[in-house]
């Protein structure tokens, strides 16, 4: 089944906005390198993924509007790619009883729309992304005659165990492994930046108080009271002003 977007663009650019901070840290060391073409031969000989539209637009600059985001570009990923970055999402956070999986929010539709941001950082996760989203495909048909989006999830398992794992990376597979983890990465700062995933870790901030502020909760005080005694720490005299 194709993966049809959830989310509308100021969503999008919302968590975009939110999840700045991932690439800076995913982005940094030595696994800065080109993508390997390795299996060119063999794509060669096998369907491809269509490709993704050239990047278009500008920046938002030094001042953007954070209420109402300008759209200065377009997403620009194929509909085979979003089908496999959906695939690759759900295997990543599959539904359960607490949340929804990760297409059902929208991951998908965020990948795209920070691959086509036209910023170095995302330029840079657009160029390792898409290559990932190629090698997946291939190794799909290459091992079982059919897409990665049309395989069943034991299969997508299959092909992603070579590149998903700490020390079991497969030889000559690093650069793919490392498009992952940083794929993973922001596929995670998607989704918890989503309602679900912000009800999903039982975030309870941005609620307005209405009234005068009943400060904290015993339960709260006593919390902190034992962290400071696990710390050799005294609790603080409580002072209110008149």
């Amino acid at each position: 089944m194709s993966y049809t977007s959830r989310i509308s663009r100021r969503t999008t650019l919302k968590w975009l906005a939110a999840t700045m901070g991932v690439s800076a840290t995913t982005a940094c060391g030595p696994e800065r390198t080109t993508p390997q073409e390795d299996y060119a031969e063999r794509m060669a000989k096998r369907k491809t993924l269509a490709p993704a539209r050239p990047v278009s637009g500008t920046t938002y600059g030094y001042d953007p509007h954070l209420v109402e985001p300008a759209l200065t570009w377009e997403k620009s990923m194929s509909q085979d790619q979003l089908d496999v970055a959906a695939r690759l999402s759900d295997l990543i956070l599959p539904a359960d009883d607490r949340s929804p999986a990760a297409s059902d929010v929208g991951v998908p539709d965020f990948i795209d729309e920070w691959i086509s941001a036209p910023y170095d950082n995302q330029q840079y996760d657009r160029e390792r992304f898409l290559a990932l989203f190629d090698w997946l495909e291939q190794e799909a048909q290459e091992q079982f005659d059919t897409g990665f989006a049309e395989a069943s999830v034991d299969q997508q398992k299959q092909v992603l165990d070579r590149i998903a794992w700490y020390g079991r990376v497969e030889d000559g597979l690093d650069t793919m492994a490392a498009a992952f983890r940083s794929f993973r990465d922001i596929a995670i700062g998607a989704f918890f930046a989503s309602e679900a995933g912000v009800q999903d870790i039982g975030y309870l901030g941005n609620k307005p108080v209405i009234g005068p502020y009943p400060g904290p909760t015993p339960e709260a005080i006593e919390h902190l009271e034992r962290v400071l005694t696990s710390l050799g720490l005294a609790m603080p005299e409580a002072k209110y002003l008149p």
